[in-house]
């Protein structure tokens, strides 16, 4: 690691090189989302700022 690479800031959007051969697709996502019955609602209630937070457990017993 280079020091340009140490201090260099963190950037989510900067595109690592890959090997040909090397690349990767995330082609689905499933998940357990409180108050939400889909990916798509659980964004939407976040982007509302829905508060989520229960203690009723309908999703898993404590």
């Amino acid at each position: 690691m280079t020091l340009s690479e140490e201090t260099r800031p963190y950037d989510p959007y900067r595109k690592e090189r890959v090997d040909p051969g090397e690349e990767i697709v995330i082609s689905g996502m499933a998940g357990k989302f409180p108050e939400s019955d889909d990916l798509q609602e659980f964004r939407e209630n976040l982007m509302n700022k829905v508060d989520m937070i229960t203690n009723d457990g309908r999703r898993w017993k404590l």
